[in-house]
């Protein structure tokens, strides 16, 4: 959540463009309905996403899937020093 929030503050405030011109509004702080904040949208969603990855990775109908959880970006930065070299 502290990555989520910190980079939507950041776009907000910097008036960044994230794609075809958007931009994140500053009325998103504001409003509760996850649908149009982001930071809202990820808290309640967040439930939903692990479970459905925690269900694919058990499913056995999947099992030709190599699953690969980096739980932190020191992981990530890891994993794609390993892959690139």
């Amino acid at each position: 959540m502290r990555r989520i929030v910190f980079r939507t503050v950041r776009r907000a405030l910097t008036r960044e463009e994230l794609w075809n011109g958007n931009r994140e509004p500053l009325s998103n702080f504001y409003r509760w309905n996850p649908e149009r904040n982001v930071i809202r949208w990820a808290w309640v969603k967040y439930p939903q996403y692990a479970e459905g990855y925690r269900n694919a990775m058990e499913d056995p109908g999947l099992s030709a899937i190599t699953f690969i959880r980096l739980r932190s970006a020191p992981a990530v930065e890891r994993f794609l020093r390993q892959r690139s070299s």
